[in-house]
């Protein structure tokens, strides 16, 4: 066995040298070698994680919900006065016929015209309703039956995000509850519900979500959207802090108890909240290096990577 020393470059970034065993096992360093590097290690606990399926997600601009919403009070509000008016116009008809009818003909002319007047008070009363359920028609044609829901989120503390699903997915029932992703950051997104037709021109089925407002994602961002098809997987979810990235791939390196150093592909992990889930290739119990990774990568002798087990591996990988 041929034994190596960290040296070179190496050296220029940390005040020491340990030995390396090279082989085809993992690294092997002792405990005198971690101590000095500054390798700390977490234990992976078991998680579950639905599958998802990856859409696009856009904020919304919640003016044109608003409106539509003003447009049917004010509808509502013309109709309600309406038959106000007419059920006091009634009112005042029976009591002038009362007083009318005493057989005179300028009586009988007055009595027509109060009943003409009637008429048309009905006539108005139904076009305002009318144009009213019209309204109502084109709002649901438009939003579908989220209109109500919607409209209780359009407030400064909640933001509407729209959804659009690939043309292939399907989805028994509606996810109450998504996750976006932008610029690293991870969003806990509502179910409001599914709108009718494509949103924004993009083919598939259409769902509105909803999330706290945040300044920093103004209307008409795009987000990577993860819908949940409701199917749960066991697996553990690696910290954000334990990952490197060597040849395009993500890497995290397995440690034992006698101080050995495996890396591990984990390039098809699912990005979560914190860190990236991953089930088959690390198991709830394994030891990884949570600071550190990057010195071990820059080992001269680095092992072979293991292979990511998934069933969601690449299929490239031999």
């Amino acid at each position: 066995m041929i034994r190596y020393r960290l040296e070179g470059f190496i050296a220029l970034f940390i005040p020491f040298s340990w030995s390396i065993h090279a082989c085809a096992a993992p690294l092997h360093l002792d405990a005198h070698d971690i101590a000095a590097a500054g390798i700390k290690t977490t234990v992976l606990i078991e998680s579950l994680h639905a599958r998802e399926i990856a859409a696009q997600g856009t904020m919304l601009d919640p003016a044109a919900i608003m409106q539509t919403q003003s447009r049917l009070v004010t509808a509502n509000a013309d109709v309600a006065t309406a038959r106000a008016e007419m059920i006091f116009a009634s009112e005042q008809a029976a009591q002038n016929r009362k007083v009318f009818y005493g057989g005179e003909k300028i009586f009988a002319i007055r009595i027509a015209a109060i009943n003409r007047n009637g008429r048309f008070g009905n006539r108005g009363t139904d076009r305002r309703a009318s144009k009213t359920s019209s309204r109502k028609t084109t709002a649901i044609t438009q939003w579908g039956p989220v209109m109500t829901s919607a409209m209780q989120i359009t407030r400064p503390s909640r933001t509407v995000i729209g959804v659009s699903l690939p043309p292939s997915s399907a989805l028994s029932q509606l996810p109450t509850i998504a996750t976006a992703n932008h610029a690293g950051e991870t969003y806990d997104l509502a179910l409001i519900g599914a709108i009718p037709g494509m949103l924004g021109g993009i083919p598939g089925e259409a769902l509105l979500y909803s999330m706290p407002t945040q300044r920093n994602l103004p209307i008409g961002t795009y987000l990577n959207v993860g819908v949940p098809t409701g199917s749960e997987i066991n697996g553990v979810t690696v910290p954000a802090s334990a990952v490197i990235w060597e040849h395009g791939r993500a890497i995290a390196y397995r440690a034992d108890a006698a101080g050995n150093f495996e890396p591990v592909d984990i390039s098809t992990a699912t990005p979560v909240q914190g860190g990236y889930f991953i089930s088959g290739t690390l198991t709830p119990g394994d030891h990884i290096v949570s600071q550190g990774a990057e010195l071990l990568a820059a080992a001269p002798t680095a092992p072979k990577i293991v292979k990511a087990k998934s069933g969601n591996a690449d299929p490239d990988d031999d």
